[in-house]
């Protein structure tokens, strides 16, 4: 005997199974097809905005550094016979080392220590630690720079208040030249240091 409560619950039941579609497989398969493959054409697609954004400029600075102006505009690689026999060539190049290697060490050094600090101590506000890391990735360096620059002048706070305690009038004399090879580096490891922060962190 059927009671009318469960003829209730059947159609109820009934009613919540949707309706069968001759093209519900049809769909389905499209859709499987479309997840199979949706990490490649994601990959494609962000292939192709960074191919339009890197290759024009890349082609028209190889362009330039195979093509003579001297001559009229003729291919040569006289540019590169000019950098490489230069007399200036190797010092460039060690003072390229130098400054990579010892920005790669402030950095590292500024971001090893602030890692050890937020992990492995109490210290307050750690999680503004990496806010403000996260943060400095996104801006831009022109305002990093900027703000060095103007910090570490030779009339900016650091260098007029060391001119203050030690008595010095002339505008010349600098505890920091943000000019020189350790102004450089000390710079560039401050730009780096969130990054070797969140890489060890």
């Amino acid at each position: 005997v059927t009671t009318s409560v469960e003829v209730a619950r059947e159609v109820r039941s009934a009613d919540r199974v949707p309706a069968a579609s001759p093209r519900d497989p049809v769909v389905a398969t499209l859709w499987s097809r479309l997840a199979a493959y949706q990490t490649s054409l994601l990959a494609a697609v962000l292939i192709v905005v960074l191919a339009a954004l890197v290759l024009p400029p890349f082609v028209f600075l190889l362009k330039a550094s195979v093509v003579d102006a001297q001559r009229g505009g003729e291919w040569s690689l006289a540019n590169f016979e000019a950098v490489l026999g230069s007399r200036r060539f190797l010092v460039i190049s060690i003072n390229s080392l130098v400054f990579a290697a010892g920005s790669a060490v402030v950095a590292l050094a500024i971001g090893w220590t602030t890692a050890w600090i937020v992990e492995r101590t109490n210290a307050p506000l750690k999680g503004l630690a990496y806010f403000t890391a996260i943060i400095s990735l996104g801006t831009p360096y022109i305002l990093y720079v900027t703000a060095w620059l103007l910090f570490f002048g030779k009339a900016g706070p650091v260098n007029h208040l060391y001119r203050t305690l030690t008595g010095s009038t002339d505008p010349s004399v600098v505890l920091i030249n943000i000019y020189s090879m350790f102004g450089m580096i000390l710079v560039e490891g401050f730009l780096w240091s969130p990054l070797a922060f969140l890489l060890v962190g």
